[in-house]
């Protein structure tokens, strides 16, 4: 796990500045404090790169990293989990390895293979390649958009780097706002394609690559989601097959020469991590978790993380995360995350990564992508009842127990609201331009129907929630780890696992008025019942709501003052003020569009005041 960065100066043949690249180098030093390394030609190609060392520790995994034959140069960001299977193919071709590291397969199978290496990886990663003889750049980003990668180009250079902070070092990178990504995000929380919150700089997309020579940037997409739900399975059978690549993802998930530990929130995905690998015998297990004070001790879940710490005999770490920690921290996490994305989560996340860096552990595994992927939240109810009805109108067989549960998956689900629990004004009201939200909503709606699935709804929102909402929570699973040198892995997004819950009928993800059933029954018998059977699910993951109408209540006043910062132009301060006067008094609950108004606020005063 590292970060990159870097440039090329297309049209000039020089060397380029070693002073700016170092500069952007050191804008994400969090990322990669145990070496560093640089690369100059005089094509006006530079490449930064700051190393995390997981996989072979010895200077052997140094980079940039020239390929055997000296025509490639590599900096990269990730793990590949498979590299050691990947190393042995290449081993029988003769190719001769000089390190242990993946970074090196990376490098030889790209030599061999070109694009067609992306085929073979089954990891977390981007990375820049520059072609000696050919004088041309590849990058590429992972599948499920785990690992970042953002750029900046024009005819003249293409800037790059793990994040924007690090392009914004170049002088050629304009820092100015980006009002479509800004609307975005105050409609929908997150993105829907590869707008920055920062004008022309963009994100490359998951699963896309792009190459680039002297004359034109070509962008391409190497894997997409493909829903091809399979109705002949039964449920035992898939339930099978999913146990299986549950446990074979989690165990390439802990390949590393230093300590991996896990987070352990108490659920059944970050249970299920636990319970699978503190059985490998690598000596001490740690987990950590975090805690909220005050008011906000009601979305613990103590109870279950006791019982799977005691069971599996783990070094449990937990810190609390409180209101004055979180007034403190704020301008340096979203200082961290570049731009605000989703909810409230990278609260705890930068709490609990700050405990794992004290800790002295380099890895740990968390259990992102369940709830999105098999139904985890409370609107897949009304989604599965929406399915049932769809696939009863289409002739499909449906389980006769799930027909009569539609009456009670809709009072379960309530209406469906997939984006926010907040009304049509209250939303409108926030925003300066009151058409942003008749326009975003629009274009949402319109990528979900390009799906091509019809009217079910559930693999609609599963498909938007992997290719848009998913992104946005491991922008800040990224960020929050990375902050504090921390390499975050997420197994369950392992895509053979992506893929196959892709071919799954909603009516396993939700059977007998559970939510995520077959994974709940795949994992049962390794992970305790206590944890299995807790049909609990927290509307909320943080207690901002609370906190701001309690023990925040005056940090939200004064952020959220109306002044003259450019924030002005997207929201409308006055709306602001009479939600939270509403808010705080208790007439009301606008805690997602205060927390996005929070949020844009202090943007706004990081980057341009």
């Amino acid at each position: 796990m590292c970060g990159i960065a870097g440039y090329w100066n297309r049209n000039i043949r020089e060397k380029g500045n070693e002073y700016v690249l170092k500069s952007m180098a050191q804008a994400i030093a969090h990322r990669g404090p145990d070496d560093e390394g640089y690369y100059l030609n005089n094509e006006g190609v530079a490449l930064a790169h700051k190393r995390l060392s997981i996989i072979d520790l010895s200077p052997n995994g140094h980079q940039p990293m020239f390929s055997s034959d000296q025509r490639f140069i590599l900096i990269y960001n990730g793990e590949i989990f498979n590299y050691l299977l990947l190393a042995d193919e290449l081993k029988k071709q003769g190719v001769k390895f000089r390190s242990n590291s993946d970074s090196e397969v990376i490098i030889e199978y790209y030599r061999i293979y070109g694009e067609r290496c992306l085929e073979y990886f089954n990891g977390m990663f981007a990375f820049i390649i520059w072609d000696v003889e050919k004088q041309n750049m590849f990058a590429a980003r992972d599948r499920i958009g785990i690992k970042p990668l953002y750029y900046y180009a024009t005819n003249d250079i293409f800037v790059f780097g793990s994040e924007i902070k690090a392009l914004l070092k170049h002088p050629l990178v304009p820092k100015q706002p980006n009002s479509e990504a800004i609307n975005n995000y105050l409609v929908l929380s997150h993105q829907l394609d590869d707008q920055t919150w920062f004008k022309d700089v963009k994100l490359l997309e998951p699963g896309f690559f792009l190459q680039i020579d002297r004359e034109k940037i070509v962008k391409k997409k190497y894997w997409n989601p493909c829903i091809e739900v399979n109705y002949t399975r039964t449920y035992s059978d898939v339930k099978e097959e999913l146990r299986s690549k549950i446990i074979d993802a989690i165990k390439l998930h802990q390949i590393s020469d230093v300590p991996v530990g896990s987070h352990l929130s108490g659920g059944v995905d970050s249970s299920t991590i636990v319970a699978i690998a503190s059985r490998m015998g690598k000596g001490d297990f740690h987990t950590f978790s975090s805690s909220f004070s005050g008011l906000g001790g009601e979305f613990d879940e103590n109870k279950e993380i006791d019982v799977v710490k005691e069971v599996f005999k783990t070094i449990h770490h937990t810190v609390t995360s409180d209101p004055q920690k979180v007034m403190e921290s704020l301008p340096e996490m979203l200082y961290a995350m570049d731009e605000p994305v989703v909810g409230p989560a990278m609260l705890p996340m930068y709490f609990v990564n700050k405990l794992i860096n004290q800790h002295g552990i380099r890895v740990v595994n968390g259990g992102q992508g369940v709830d999105e992927l098999f139904g985890g939240y409370l609107p897949s109810y009304t989604l599965a009842a929406q399915n049932i009805l769809s696939l009863i109108k289409s002739r499909k067989k449906v389980p006769i127990n799930e027909v009569l549960n539609i009456a009670s998956y809709l009072q379960k689900g309530g209406t469906f609201k997939r984006l926010f629990n907040r009304t049509k004004s209250d939303v409108i009201s926030l925003y300066k331009d009151k058409n942003t939200y008749p326009d975003a909503i629009s274009r949402y709606l319109n990528t979900a129907d390009q799906i091509g699935i019809g009217e079910l709804k559930f693999e609609k929102s599963m498909y938007m929630s992997l290719k848009h909402y998913l992104p946005g929570l491991l922008q800040q699973e990224d960020r929050m780890s990375m902050l504090w040198s921390i390499e975050s892995r997420v197994p369950f997004l392992d895509h053979r696992l992506v893929e196959l819950a892709l071919t799954i009928p909603s009516y396993y993800k939700v059977k007998n008025g559970v939510l995520k059933s077959i994974f709940r029954e795949a994992v049962r018998g390794l992970v305790p019942d206590i944890v299995l059977d807790n049909r609990i699910k927290r509307g909320y993951p943080t207690p901002i709501s609370i906190w701001s109408k309690n023990e925040m209540a005056p940090f939200f006043v004064k952020t959220l003052k109306k002044d003259n910062s450019g924030v002005n132009d997207f929201i409308d301060m006055d709306s602001v003020q009479l939600m939270l006067n509403s808010h705080i008094s208790g007439n009301g609950d606008y805690t997602t569009s205060l927390w996005s108004a929070l949020c844009t606020k202090v943007w706004f005063s990081n980057n341009f005041n």
